[in-house]
């Protein structure tokens, strides 16, 4: 990944105007968009720092690595890892990974012959929601660090039906 020149006062620019308008309209708004922009701001602060995206995708590798009761298992999916020595603020060099989004999963299929519905759908499709249900347990019940962000763009599938999660910008520790 590659920061554009510029992103991030533009982004943070456009947050401080959706800060101040939402603080104009307050008395019309049903909720307080304010505290809503602002949590948003501290996301982006977060997101737009890849040696932040570095360190948090390798704490998700752990934690995916581990059963909630602290024993070590096979990771139930696939966290690409930073390459060591090509991050930066800016700049965020990782493992690659080849596969297809879960946004395109379904047209890649049918491709191959795999139609909607069939009994080979239903096998990957609960391939898929048992690693990440899998994953997402180990991250909230063992390490309680947990990616944030897991729509269907972050979400891939590889050859063969493993599942990779990409996109570690946004994470929470739980308390």
């Amino acid at each position: 990944q590659v920061q554009r020149p510029g992103a991030r006062p533009l982004l943070l620019a456009d947050l401080a105007n959706l800060k101040r308008f939402s603080k104009l309209l307050a008395d019309a708004l049903p909720v307080d968009y304010y505290v809503v922009f602002s949590e948003l701001g501290e996301v982006l602060e977060a997101e737009l720092d890849f040696l932040q995206e570095a360190q948090a995708m390798e704490k998700l590798g752990a934690a995916v690595a581990f059963a909630p009761d602290g024993s070590e298992t096979p990771p139930p999916l696939v966290i690409p890892r930073p390459v060591p020595g090509l991050v930066s603020p800016k700049v965020l060099v990782m493992d690659f990974i080849e596969g297809v989004s879960l946004n395109n999963l379904a047209e890649e299929a049918k491709k191959q012959g795999v139609e909607p519905g069939s009994p080979e759908a239903k096998i990957l499709g609960a391939k898929i929601v048992g690693a990440l249900g899998e994953a997402y347990a180990r991250m909230i019940f063992g390490a309680g660090f947990v990616h944030g962000d897991p729509h269907p763009v972050n979400v891939f599938v590889l050859p063969g039906g493993d599942v990779a999660l990409l996109d570690c910008g946004q994470t929470k520790q739980l308390a």
